[in-house]
């Protein structure tokens, strides 16, 4: 690779300091390529953020999970950093007031297993539908299913895609005792060269090179990877010039962002007399609400919401998030766990500019359009992240994997612009 071409200012500009745009970037210097991380935030991570002052423990206010842990190349640099990692979880469900025998529960996983294997034979099978028109919701243990479609997806069964459904990976998912957030960012983002609170505002390109205007100047280079969210790129949060062309456009809204929120409340010890790593699934009336407990033995109960309950719990004002999730709880456990609370908080990504949502789900019939995001504009403009990835996609290792793959083409691009 030639040295940095001195009519621009940096070989390759990376808009975003998410896990793809760490991955870009520390792909590009393994390859002794030139690169800056523009980011709008004051703080590296994007979606991966690793919070610890509103509980006083670790908690992942974004990705969480290492999916598909045994194939996960961060489960991989987890372990050579020495992280503690927790693999596997104990499931229980309480339902019609009290928690399920071993058969029942036996029962309601049975349901659940093949609902989800259904939903992935008809993705396989090339057909891509909305999940709603194929699961059978008339079974007694239908609210189960929705909640944790949505909560996983960050859609409501009327909105995903069997396409996602026929290509999402399988495997055990582990949590990282430190957090997903400090691995990406405090391990591997470390060092690298990065402008935060610089929001690009503008993208022109062509096929002799790109300038990005930002808050704080304009920035010449060779070569661009953007990493932004399809909620900021769909929604006018970066301009493009010339505009993007109508492929481009119809890819952006066929993968809009699905909304996830984490209610997370912390407790003077053991509130729950449960085992460690224990996923319990509640339904009250007709609504279910999930928690995951004592991660890592820690006193937390961290909820998660997804879809149309998410939006809900976004638009909540301060504290009513966690009286919700306390209705349940004490629903489940008795009304002692409300007196053990001593801190709580809730995320909202929805509002969040910079991503306007939690991570992409496409729209039912409209899988194949992860592949037209991926692709290039020109050998100079790519474009990586979660939702351009056809497996990984909705995951902290997709855009690990996407990062790496932008900045291979941006590599070999370069290359063959060498004089």
């Amino acid at each position: 690779m030639t040295a940095t071409d001195r009519t621009a200012d940096v070989d390759v500009a990376v808009v975003g300091a998410g896990a793809a745009g760490i991955a870009a970037a520390r792909e590009l210097r393994a390859r002794g390529i030139d690169c800056r991380i523009l980011e709008a935030r004051p703080r590296m991570g994007g979606r991966a953020w690793t919070e610890h002052d509103a509980l006083g423990l670790p908690f992942d206010r974004g990705c969480a999970w290492l999916h598909d842990a045994l194939n996960n190349p961060l489960r991989e640099l987890a372990e050579a950093a020495g992280m503690a990692l927790a693999r596997g979880m104990r499931l229980r469900f309480h339902a019609d007031g009290r928690f399920a025998g071993d058969e029942e529960a036996r029962e309601i996983r049975n349901y659940l297993d093949r609902s989800f294997d259904e939903l992935t034979e008809t993705g396989r099978a090339g057909r891509d539908v909305a999940a709603a028109a194929l699961v059978d919701r008339g079974h007694r243990h239908a609210p189960f299913l929705d909640y944790l479609l949505a909560a996983i997806n960050g859609v409501d069964a009327d909105a995903y895609s069997t396409g996602d459904a026929g290509e999402e990976e399988a495997g055990e998912n582990w949590i990282v005792r430190d957090g997903l957030g400090a691995l990406i960012v405090g391990r591997l983002g470390a060092d690298l060269p990065a402008a935060l609170g610089c929001p690009v505002r503008r993208i022109a390109w062509s096929d002799t090179g790109v300038r990005l205007e930002t808050a704080r100047g304009t920035v010449r280079a060779r070569a661009a990877v953007v990493t932004a969210s399809t909620g900021v790129l769909a929604g006018g949060g970066i301009a493009f010039a010339p505009d993007l062309p109508d492929w481009k456009r119809r890819a952006l809204e066929s993968l809009p962002m699905g909304r996830a929120e984490k209610i997370a409340l912390r407790f003077d010890g053991d509130a729950f007399g449960t085992t460690d790593n224990t996923l319990v699934s509640i339904i009250k009336g007709e609504r279910v609400l999930g928690f995951h407990l004592h991660p890592f033995g820690q006193p937390l109960a961290v909820c998660y919401t997804g879809g149309r309950l998410a939006d809900t719990v976004a638009d909540m004002e301060d504290g009513a998030p966690e009286a919700f999730a306390l209705e349940y709880l004490e629903h489940a456990f008795g009304t002692g766990v409300r007196r053990r609370l001593r801190a709580s908080t809730t995320t909202r990504w929805l509002h969040d500019p910079w991503a306007r949502g939690s991570y992409s789900a496409a729209l039912p019939g409209d899988h194949a359009q992860r592949a037209a995001l991926a692709r290039p504009l020109s050998p100079r403009l790519h474009f990586a992240g979660e939702a351009t990835e056809t497996g990984a996609f909705a995951t902290a290792h997709g855009a690990w994997l996407s990062g790496r793959r932008a900045a291979g083409d941006v590599a070999e691009a370069l290359d063959r612009q060498r004089p």
